[in-house]
């Protein structure tokens, strides 16, 4: 079985460099530059991103974690997916 190309761990401002990563979804960028460490002192939530083994550094892709919730009751009809 190969080796895997792509590592998915907490971010780690050390290691990662936030500051180059771009999405089409400016709030996106946003966020993982400004928000995401700021979130994870406080507990609120918890970032995960996506590297490569070649250049762990470079951010490919993130996702988060967070112990909130929204009641879909409360989310209009035409908002719910």
């Amino acid at each position: 079985m190969p080796e895997p190309q792509y590592t998915i761990e907490p971010l780690d401002p050390k290691v990662h460099d936030r500051s180059s990563f771009r999405n089409e979804e400016k709030a996106l960028e946003s966020y993982i530059q400004t928000q995401a460490r700021k979130d994870a002192k406080a507990r609120a939530s918890i970032c995960f991103v996506l590297t490569s083994k070649s250049a762990p550094e470079k951010i490919l892709g993130y996702y988060t974690l967070s112990n909130a919730s929204i009641d879909a009751a409360s989310i209009p009809e035409g908002e719910q997916r």
